[in-house]
């Protein structure tokens, strides 16, 4: 499947004014990998955008409030909602991409995918029960049970009318409410989506082939990259593998 990159907005979510080095560093490098997407913002309602729009001068904004950016939970509350994805009906497809993901290569065969993001390091295993959903219980538990493997959020391609249509497959079940919780919350976003999608029957890759492409725990020689072209979270899960990876793309990287 080919897509123009002109039906793709590349998004950022971000509560900060300002970024360091290195993320300055990771989103320049994805902006230019896939040069004529347009790229957005999305930011606190009241968050000063001066400083980002001097490094970025290029990029666009989208505005939520504030409230879905008060911690991580909220932010999990925030990727859940219709709203959201309102804002990029111009577009089939966003690419989620955090400030600590990096993209350097071909993204287009990731749009035969409804939803498409690194694997995670252990499958979750969801069951469904008496209207209540279970997070990796024991086998025998009697219920509908959905394995999902891949789809991590902070670097993800998301089609957007995809997601609209899974918010409200979601909204359907009776522990949809639980997903929207900020304390005590189960289960982030990605993996809701990933589930809603897998029993949708929507395109979700499987762990071998998010492998392929986009890395986030996996291991891998930062010199033999054979396809993957995205990165998230390698300083949390990798340390000391970004900077190889950008000396092998020859980009400076301070020591």
């Amino acid at each position: 499947m080919s897509v123009q990159l002109s039906s793709i907005a590349i998004v950022t979510p971000t509560h900060k004014d300002d970024f360091d080095f290195f993320e300055i560093l990771r989103l320049k490098t994805t902006l230019s990998t896939l040069e004529t997407a347009p790229h957005f913002f999305l930011l606190p309602q009241s968050l000063d955008d001066c400083r980002l729009k001097q490094i970025f001068p290029n990029s666009e904004i989208v505005r939520m409030p504030d409230w879905f950016f008060k911690s991580v939970n909220h932010y999990n509350v925030l990727m859940l909602q219709e709203a959201l994805y309102n804002n990029f009906l111009l577009f089939e497809f966003i690419l989620l991409c955090q400030t600590d993901s990096f993209v350097i290569g071909d993204i287009n065969p990731l749009f035969s995918f409804d939803y498409f993001g690194a694997s995670w390091k252990s499958d979750y295993r969801l069951t469904e029960i008496f209207g209540q959903i279970f997070v990796n219980r024991p086998n025998w538990l009697i219920g509908k049970n959905t394995t999902v493997s891949a789809g991590n959020g902070g670097l993800s391609v998301r089609n957007v009318n995809r997601m609209i249509e899974m918010v409200a497959f979601g909204k359907t079940k009776p522990y949809w409410p639980t997903f929207e919780k900020i304390e005590g919350r189960k289960l982030n976003e990605d993996v809701i989506f990933s589930f809603l999608g897998t029993q949708r029957s929507l395109k979700i890759p499987t762990r071998e082939v998010a492998d392929s492409y986009f890395v986030e725990t996996k291991l891998f020689n930062p010199y033999e990259l054979n396809g993957i072209v995205g990165f998230h979270a390698l300083e949390k899960y990798q340390p000391g593998i970004e900077r190889h990876v950008f000396e092998a793309l020859e980009i400076d990287f301070p020591r």
